[in-house]
Parts: structure tokens; sequence; C-alpha cells
């Protein structure tokens, strides 16, 4: 055997193709569903956090409003009324208020999104 021959067959056992160069992209197919999985879920604990946010701070407000009467001796409240967990319930609601919306403005963005898949294995 010649050291062309050699050569040639050496060679040839170790070509890598080339889709095993490129890193692996994800199916068109299952990346839409992926996504649009992603954005139902975030818009369905976006519009959760606005329900949240909505009624205790009805609630709070409907407390603030109606706790002045105490100077016409007209009391609706007990003196004693604990308001810290409508005021967590307030503040719950907007942080889950603001990050749904990073949440989905992030996913909207196309280099964010696409590099998701392309870390993974």
């Amino acid at each position: 055997m010649s050291s062309l021959e050699k050569t040639d067959a050496l060679s040839s056992d170790f070509e890598v193709s080339s889709q095993e160069q490129q890193p692996r992209q994800p199916d068109g197919k299952a990346f839409r569903i992926i996504s649009s999985t992603q954005l139902a879920v975030c818009s369905l604990s976006l519009l959760c956090g606005l329900v949240v946010l909505a009624t205790a701070s009805n609630v709070a407000s409907v407390y603030n409003s109606t706790l002045s009467f105490d100077e016409l001796y007209l009391q609706l409240w007990p003196e004693n009324l604990d308001v810290r967990p409508t005021n967590a319930l307030v503040a719950a609601g907007v942080l889950i208020t603001m990050m749904n919306v990073v949440a989905l403005a992030f996913a909207k963005m196309k280099k964010v999104s696409a590099n998701c898949f392309e870390d993974g294995s």
C-alpha cells in the first residue's frame, strides 16, 4: 500500500459532516408551540395579577375613604383592624404584574427568545 492510499484511508475515517458541526436548532413547529404556550401562561398570570391588584386596591380604597367618618362619631371599622394582609395583596399584585409584563416583553424579543433554545443540548 502506498503512502497516498494510507493518507486517504485515514482522513476519510475522521471526516465530520456539516450537520454535526452546527448547533442543533429547534424545530420550527416545536418552537412555535413552546412560544405560544409561554405567551398563554404569561398572559394568564398577568391577568391573575391584575385581578388580585384590582380587588385588593378596591378594598383598600373603600377602607381609606370610609375611615374619615371617625370625626362624625360614626365608626364603620374596628379601631384595631389589621390592614396588613390587604397591603400585602396590593404589593404582590404589583410585583406579579410587573414581572409578567417584563416576561412578555422579553418573550417578544427575537434575540432573547432564540438564545433560550441555542444554549440547550
